[in-house]
């Protein structure tokens, strides 16, 4: 709906309602008129001698002071005030049974047409009138039929019946777009927002379809309110062990998990019951990540317990035992003679391999383990040798060749 609409729908409604005036009155309880009218030193309550100013508090005895002050502070709140009111307001007999305790003269606990012909508002009705409020039909008016039919006459109308009232030109019961367009509000309404409001689409707005949009917008069910909803095949307003088997979650729950769900130990869960578990499940923490393979292989070779793997400790192993340097500086990115987790996985992704396997975790296992496992790792690494640059190739070259030639005093060298 439009912003302007809903604006001028609600000055509609206002003006529907007659409120061209505001009654302040109306706003305040008896209480409250009174302290603001009687507190004269701004404390928020009404002292004795206060109340001793007015008509009515001269004639007030110190008892039912006392009475009316139940927090015994010497002074009536505004609050104090309205309770004593609406405790003789409930104590007062009601319409109805006023009616009858003073014309029932036959004692039948009903008034008859005959017997409220003697009352002056019983002279003006009519034979269908009262037919209209004997809804048992049984000739006389009894107190709650009177009630309900003061009620009725003295209930104030909804904003959309109180509109279509005003605005309902053909007594369809609804307002059609040509009648809303008759008033000042209604030519600001866009033929979309009326089609909106219109639900039922008859082309008219009804008293509940105008209700409607004043209505607070209704909170969708939570987890557990749905799932009652849907599984409560009995009735009972929850949700039995056997109820929750046709759906995964209840096939997945042993009997212990139900017992834990099932607080007040009533052999079912209700809403609150399911809605505290899915919140108490939400809030946990999620489970730690699974290693990735670097932990892996730190975790398995990190002898020294320096949280990577040197040369050393990748030595002792098989496959890394056939690693040369070239391959260890390669995955060795910092240059600090150890690998670490982080190395490890950086080149291990950089290989396309992300998660280690189910595999065997053996680092003596043949080079046919499996390629996420700790030696299907290393035998990648093992596998990545890097080519010596070529001067570091041809002064290799070269030491061979002297050691070829006699060169070189290799007896010299230690053993």
């Amino acid at each position: 709906m439009h912003i302007s609409s809903s604006l001028s729908m609600s000055h509609m409604m206002k003006h529907a309602h007659g409120h061209h005036g505001h009654n302040h009155k109306a706003d305040h309880s008896v209480g409250e008129r009174m302290v603001a009218k009687l507190d004269k030193n701004g404390d928020g309550g009404i002292s004795a001698n206060e109340l001793a100013g007015s008509k009515r508090g001269r004639r007030m005895s110190v008892e039912k002071f006392d009475k009316i002050d139940v927090d015994n502070n010497s002074q009536l709140s505004a609050k104090e005030i309205n309770t004593y009111a609406d405790n003789r307001r409930g104590n007062r007999p009601s319409f109805g049974d006023r009616v009858v305790n003073r014309f029932d003269k036959d004692n039948d606990g009903g008034v008859s047409i005959e017997e409220l012909a003697k009352s002056r508002v019983g002279r003006r009705m009519s034979a269908e009138k009262f037919t209209s409020i004997d809804t048992d039909s049984d000739s006389k008016l009894a107190a709650a039929e009177l009630n309900a039919h003061r009620e009725a006459k003295t209930a104030r109308p909804s904003i959309g019946e109180a509109v279509v009232a005003k605005l309902d030109n053909d007594g369809d019961g609804g307002i059609s777009i040509e009648e809303l367009a008759s008033t000042r509000f209604g030519k600001h309404m866009s033929s979309e927002t009326f089609t909106n409001i219109d639900t039922d689409g008859d082309s008219k707005l009804s008293a509940s379809e105008v209700d409607a949009i004043f209505e607070p917008e209704k909170k969708p069910p939570s987890v557990g309110e749905a799932m009652v909803a849907k599984l409560d095949n009995d009735g009972d307003g929850a949700v039995s062990i056997s109820e929750l088997s046709t759906t995964q979650f209840g096939k997945d729950m042993t009997s212990e998990q139900f017992s834990g769900l099932d607080t007040d130990g009533d052999s079912k869960l209700n809403a609150a019951e399911l809605d505290a578990h899915f919140e108490a499940e939400e809030a946990a923490p999620p489970p730690p990540p699974p290693p990735t393979i670097g932990e892996t292989v730190v975790a398995k070779l990190d002898g020294d317990g320096d949280g990577a793997v040197s040369i050393h400790e990748l030595a002792g192993s098989e496959l890394g035992a056939q690693m040369k340097l070239g391959g260890y500086a390669k995955v060795d990115s910092d240059g600090d003679s150890k690998l670490s987790a982080e190395e490890i996985t950086a080149f291990m992704e950089d290989k396309g391999i992300t998660a280690p396997s189910a595999g065997g975790d053996d680092a003596g296992e043949s080079t046919a383990a499996p390629v996420g496992s700790t030696a299907g790792i290393l035998a990648q690494i093992a596998a990545s040798q890097v080519e010596a640059p070529a001067e570091e190739a041809d002064d290799t070259q070269e030491a061979g060749d002297e050691a070829a030639a006699g060169d070189t005093d290799v007896d010299a060298l230690p053993a």
